[in-house]
Protein backbone atom coordinates (compact mmCIF):
# COMPACT_ATOMS: atom_id res chain seq x y z
CA UNK A 1 0.00 0.00 0.00
CA UNK A 2 1.62 3.37 -1.29
CA UNK A 3 -1.15 6.04 -0.33
CA UNK A 4 -1.66 6.94 3.33
CA UNK A 5 -4.74 9.36 3.94
CA UNK A 6 -4.04 12.22 4.46
CA UNK A 7 -1.11 12.80 3.39
CA UNK A 8 2.13 14.15 5.51
CA UNK A 9 3.22 17.49 4.68
CA UNK A 10 6.42 18.89 6.14
CA UNK A 11 7.03 22.92 5.56
CA UNK A 12 11.11 23.15 5.56
CA UNK A 13 11.34 27.55 5.68
CA UNK A 14 14.91 27.46 5.83
CA UNK A 15 14.48 25.77 2.16
CA UNK A 16 11.30 27.44 1.61
CA UNK A 17 10.00 24.17 0.33
CA UNK A 18 6.94 21.64 1.04
CA UNK A 19 7.40 18.11 1.20
CA UNK A 20 4.07 16.07 0.95
CA UNK A 21 4.76 12.18 1.38
CA UNK A 22 1.98 9.61 0.50
CA UNK A 23 4.06 6.67 2.00
CA UNK A 24 7.21 6.11 3.89
CA UNK A 25 10.55 7.52 2.79
CA UNK A 26 12.07 4.06 2.60
CA UNK A 27 9.80 3.28 -0.23
CA UNK A 28 11.54 5.89 -2.18
CA UNK A 29 13.53 4.51 -4.99
CA UNK A 30 13.42 7.34 -8.05
CA UNK A 31 12.35 10.89 -8.82
CA UNK A 32 11.25 13.08 -11.52
CA UNK A 33 11.34 17.17 -11.99
CA UNK A 34 8.26 18.24 -13.14
CA UNK A 35 9.11 21.90 -14.46
CA UNK A 36 11.66 23.68 -11.85
CA UNK A 37 9.76 23.75 -8.78
CA UNK A 38 8.25 20.12 -8.20
CA UNK A 39 9.66 16.67 -8.34
CA UNK A 40 7.88 13.42 -8.07
CA UNK A 41 9.80 10.62 -5.91
CA UNK A 42 8.58 7.48 -6.99
CA UNK A 43 8.73 3.31 -5.46
CA UNK A 44 10.81 1.26 -7.51
CA UNK A 45 7.76 -0.27 -8.84
CA UNK A 46 7.00 3.56 -10.26
CA UNK A 47 4.40 4.27 -7.60
CA UNK A 48 3.94 8.35 -6.83
CA UNK A 49 4.94 8.24 -2.97
CA UNK A 50 5.94 11.83 -2.16
CA UNK A 51 6.11 15.31 -3.84
CA UNK A 52 8.98 18.10 -2.75
CA UNK A 53 7.35 21.40 -3.82
CA UNK A 54 10.52 24.59 -4.21
CA UNK A 55 10.01 27.95 -3.66
CA UNK A 56 6.93 27.84 -2.25
CA UNK A 57 6.67 31.39 -1.14
CA UNK A 58 5.38 32.45 -4.59
CA UNK A 59 2.44 29.73 -4.38
CA UNK A 60 2.42 26.20 -5.54
CA UNK A 61 0.87 24.70 -8.96
CA UNK A 62 -0.79 21.18 -8.02
CA UNK A 63 -1.27 20.28 -11.87
CA UNK A 64 -0.37 16.93 -13.06
CA UNK A 65 0.15 16.34 -9.17
CA UNK A 66 -1.33 12.71 -7.64
CA UNK A 67 -3.63 13.26 -5.06
CA UNK A 68 -3.81 16.75 -6.19
CA UNK A 69 -7.12 16.89 -4.21
CA UNK A 70 -6.15 15.92 -1.22
CA UNK A 71 -2.83 18.07 -1.07
CA UNK A 72 -5.24 21.29 -1.90
CA UNK A 73 -7.51 20.87 1.36
CA UNK A 74 -4.44 20.61 3.62
CA UNK A 75 -1.86 22.86 2.19
CA UNK A 76 -0.72 25.33 5.46
CA UNK A 77 -2.57 28.69 5.31
CA UNK A 78 0.67 30.63 4.18
CA UNK A 79 0.96 28.69 1.06
CA UNK A 80 -1.42 29.39 -2.13
CA UNK A 81 -2.49 27.52 -4.46
CA UNK A 82 -1.54 28.33 -8.33
CA UNK A 83 -4.29 28.91 -10.54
Amino acid sequence: MYETTPPSMRFIELGDALVVEFAPASEYDHSHPLGEDRVIHYSADNHPIGVKFLRVSRGINLDGIPHREQIAKRLPHHIKELV
